[in-house]
């Protein structure tokens, strides 16, 4: 079978959705299928990471940056162009990522709408390219399925369009576990390494948010807010670790007397030596459709304070659900983070619960979710 997958953007290293596109690529391609990855723009490595995975890379023409008929417009070239060259190649199966108009899987990774509602209070504009694409998409595109990354996701997008719930489905996204597997030795080495490096003490609880996303809508300014609160209570750090602009972060975090107890890093491939030096992940954002820096926490035996509004809170059990915030008001991460630093056998027991729990959730089970909803004739 000739499968296309298309996600105009593939230049990203640590993005979820770029990853799961090439995840998608390797298990198809593994399965012998054909595969050809669409984008705009792969960046520097993008092409060589498709072909490891055992695909062919596409790329359509990049419209100039200085084009002036806006972001929208680039959108639907994308997708126009895209459509054109499945036709033309005569594909068997397509997969899209948000993208283009006509797909038989539809994967959302974000909820646009929904997002600025809960950061703003208002309606998202008219005029956003990308909200303008999604009601598009949603509304008159063509496919047979649309996969969502979470309970959450999928219930906001039915209800917002009006979605048939047949047509509609939940696939977790999952992660890479033997890339955060460590043996005991392992961890207790880059746990020292990084705390060396940045100067935090073996006795120090840290608390940490890592993201490859937005840090507004992570809640980190909350986060920092509810720190300054129970800073005082011992010797406490929060590391911030994101692909962002830290200076106004940076800016804040000092207003609240926190100079030195907020560390701001970006991000990195290896996340897992972030996870090993932490003792807590917090994750009070204002939404998440999923997180998988969540789940790599998890795994990677953390206990975890995240908002309700994080998809990924859906998949906590046991004990670990009391952590589940019940608003994001300054107090209530605060107590969270309160009972989590001053209670290490309760944190240790979280860690056991949730890294239990996130050990059913491999790529290769999201893959194998995959699989069933391919056409049997074609396997």
């Amino acid at each position: 079978m000739r499968v296309a997958i298309a996600k105009r953007d593939m230049s990203g290293t640590k993005t979820a959705a770029s990853n799961i596109a090439l995840e998608q690529t390797a298990f198809l391609s593994a399965m012998g299928h054909e595969v050809f990855v669409i984008a705009e723009n792969f960046g520097r490595y993008g092409k060589d990471r498709v072909k490891i995975a055992g695909g062919t890379a596409v790329s359509t023409f990049n419209l100039p940056l200085g084009f002036g008929k806006g972001r929208y417009f680039r959108r639907k070239f994308f997708a126009s162009r895209t459509q054109a060259w499945i036709e033309r190649h005569h594909m068997d199966f397509v997969i899209g990522h948000g993208d283009i108009m006509r797909q038989n899987l539809l994967y959302m990774h974000n909820c646009v709408h929904l997002a600025h509602e809960r950061l703003t209070g208002k309606p998202l504009p008219a005029d956003h390219d990308v909200g303008r694409m999604h009601g598009e998409l949603l509304r008159n595109g063509v496919w047979d399925v649309l996969v969502c990354s979470s309970e959450m996701m999928r219930a906001d997008l039915m209800r917002r369009f009006d979605l048939p719930a047949d047509k509609t489905t939940v696939i977790y996204p999952a992660f890479d576990i033997p890339r955060f597997e460590a043996s005991k030795e392992e961890r207790g080495r880059l746990r020292k390494d990084v705390r060396e490096r940045f100067k935090i003490d073996d006795e120090t609880i840290l608390i940490s948010l890592i993201t490859s996303g937005d840090l507004r809508i992570r809640n980190a300014r909350g986060l920092i807010d509810a720190f300054s609160e129970i800073a005082s209570i011992g010797d406490v750090k929060l590391l911030i670790a994101a692909k962002e602009k830290f200076a106004p972060f940076i800016a804040y975090a000092k207003s609240c007397g926190l100079n030195d107890r907020v560390i701001f890093v970006p991000p990195i491939d290896d996340a897992k030596r972030y996870f090993f030096a932490s003792d807590i992940f917090a994750l009070p954002a204002f939404i998440e459709t999923f997180s998988r820096a969540c789940i790599e926490a998890m795994f990677c035996s953390l206990p975890v304070l995240v908002s309700p509004f994080v998809g990924a809170s859906e998949i906590l059990t046991g004990e670990s659900r009391r952590f589940i915030l019940p608003d994001l008001q300054t107090q209530n991460i605060a107590s969270g983070l309160r009972t989590l630093i001053e209670n290490p056998a309760l944190r240790r027991e979280l860690g056991e619960i949730n890294h239990r729990r996130a050990k059913e959730f491999s790529a290769g089970d999201a893959l194998a979710r995959l699989s069933e909803l391919l056409p049997r004739q074609k396997l």
